[in-house]
């Protein structure tokens, strides 16, 4: 089972080579062409979001009904909706306060006249407040992501809810809800592309066709919200907080299994979380600083001098290295590491992974691989190995930047299940 850093032992060439001989197991796991948006699934996007196809087939093949799960890495949802929907108990943790808010909402049921009410109550008041707007610092650089109109109707929008909160008028549950399908119209409303991970404002040709409304795109989310959330199990509530992988407030063996999908690399190489949700979270009342704060709780961002017991990591970033001396791309492991030392012991039964191999600095690095080394010190043995395609709908490309340490396109993905050894 689980093992202290001073108790882990060297793993043989040997030992992993059997384990990784299981790397020639294929399963078709692609659901290509499939409704993403079903359930609560489609309230609120979020990037590099897990299928949901996915997240219901690990969940009903690894997990017993009335069994506790725990997504470390909950992003948008998926895994803690699909053990909701299954009769699973579900908890997630992230360090985006936006994902611990939308992925609490898409697990929570709350029936039907209430949200009904609140949202009429917010069309109705927001509609009558037009006059004056939200103002932010100047460094926030709002009016470049929105037109002058669009922050007059969002600000509207938000005084309202906020007019919720302050005179206790709904529940917080409901208040929750009404702030993820503003959070939604904020990014329905934004100048910027929906189908690249980083921000990138509207060219002139499409911005002259975008004429966005903010009043009709909450009412059409409020419709969805309505729907769908009262449709979830009767009672059903996830337990959801902001905290970090490397330091997870629960006991020792508090769950049956996990299933997640961490980050591929850092934020400054990879896939930006944060930067995908900031204008959400401004927009929600969280200043510049805060949203900053969360950023440096990313896996990478941490300095440390361990020593990982990964060969494949070792040799990819020595090859780095005669190139590159930043240390920041090793941190991220060694971050990732301490995660997965978190997880090992939280954990009795299975810890599920899906993750995919990246390029940095024109170098593989085969993400897969260093997750069994790594969990192999851990005490965990990988037993089943599944490979996957990514649908570019799930999963934007990310562009090329020089400034940047981009390189090839993520297509596939792994799902390593692992379990104690």
């Amino acid at each position: 089972m689980y093992k202290t850093g001073q108790e882990i032992s060297r793993t043989t060439k040997r030992s992993w080579k059997e384990q990784l001989g299981l790397f020639e197991a294929h399963e078709n796991l692609d659901f290509k062409g499939s409704d993403t948006q079903y359930s609560t699934h489609g309230l609120h996007t979020y990037v590099a979001a897990m299928v949901p196809q996915l997240a219901e087939t690990l969940v009903t093949t690894y997990v017993p009904e009335g069994e506790k799960v725990l997504d470390p890495f909950c992003g948008g949802g998926a895994v803690l909706v699909e053990c909701i929907r299954h009769g699973r108990h579900a908890a997630g943790a992230d360090i985006n306060p936006l994902a611990v808010l939308i992925s609490k909402v898409k697990s929570t049921q709350i029936s039907k006249r209430s949200l009904e009410e609140a949202c009429k109550y917010v069309q109705i008041q927001s509609s009558r407040g037009l006059n004056g707007s939200v103002t932010f610092p100047s460094n926030y650089n709002v009016e470049y992501w929105f037109h002058s109109s669009t922050i007059a109707q969002l600000s509207a929008i938000i005084g309202a809810i906020n007019k919720c909160r302050d005179e206790r008028l709904f529940s917080k549950a409901v208040l929750d809800a009404l702030k993820v399908v503003f959070s939604a119209t904020v990014r329905d409303v934004m100048l910027t592309y929906r189908n690249e991970v980083r921000l990138r404002r509207l060219e002139p040709k499409d911005l002259e066709r975008f004429r966005p409304n903010a009043f009709n795109s909450f009412a059409l989310r409020s419709r969805l919200a309505i729907e769908r959330i009262s449709r979830l199990p009767k009672g059903a509530k996830s337990q959801v907080q902001c905290c970090n992988v490397v330091e997870l407030p629960y006991d020792d063996d508090s769950f049956h299994s996990i299933i997640c999908s961490p980050p591929y690399g850092d934020e400054r190489n990879g896939v930006s979380y944060l930067q995908f949700s900031k204008y959400m979270l401004y927009w929600l009342g969280f200043p510049r600083d805060a949203v900053a704060e969360s950023r440096g709780k990313t896996l990478g961002y941490t300095d440390s001098e361990t020593n990982l017991p990964s060969l494949t990591l070792q040799k990819a970033f020595a090859n780095i290295a005669t190139t590159d001396d930043d240390k920041r791309g090793l941190n991220f492991y060694r971050d990732y590491y301490f995660g997965l030392r978190q997880m090992a012991r939280v954990t009795k039964k299975y810890i599920i992974v899906v993750i995919g191999n990246r390029v940095l600095k024109q170098t593989l690095i085969e993400n897969g691989k260093i997750t069994t080394e790594l969990m192999t010190s851990l005490g965990y043995k990988l037993f089943k190995r599944f490979e996957r395609t990514l649908p570019s709908k799930r999963l934007p490309k990310l562009r090329r930047e020089s400034n940047h340490g981009f390189g090839g396109a993520i297509d596939k993905e792994d799902i390593l299940i692992f379990q104690p050894d």
